[in-house]
């Protein structure tokens, strides 16, 4: 799954634990954050039952930037534009059907965290 997380509510989230985007420990709060998010979808979670397992990720891409008409990624009708996301993050995509994706915390998530504007 590719996930552009709400940088507003990670940096409330990181003020509320007294950490800072810059750190290594923050950054991999964030992710682990995201990937807790994605697990309450699995079984024990609290929203267990909503999707078939089979459904939910194996492997989380975080992007700092979202899909928007201004980048072509969304039309102007709000739907977004498939071909061109594929085309954009098709090295990502690749990637997160790789052994190394399966960690969250892998360099590539780390590196888009770190894109973010949180500080």
């Amino acid at each position: 799954v590719i996930i552009v997380p709400n940088q507003h509510a990670l940096k409330e989230f990181l003020e509320e634990k007294n950490l800072t985007a810059d750190s290594d420990e923050g950054k991999r709060a964030i992710i682990n954050l995201i990937e807790s998010e994605v697990n309450e979808y699995r079984t024990n979670g609290k929203f267990g039952n909503m999707f078939p397992q089979r459904w939910l990720p194996v492997a989380i891409g975080i992007l700092e930037q979202s899909f928007t008409e201004e980048n072509g990624l969304m039309n102007s009708t709000m739907k977004i534009v498939r071909v061109k996301i594929l085309d954009k993050y098709q090295d990502l995509i690749d990637y997160l059907y790789t052994p190394d994706a399966k960690a969250v915390t892998n360099e590539r998530n780390i590196e888009e965290v770190e894109k973010m504007k949180l500080g």
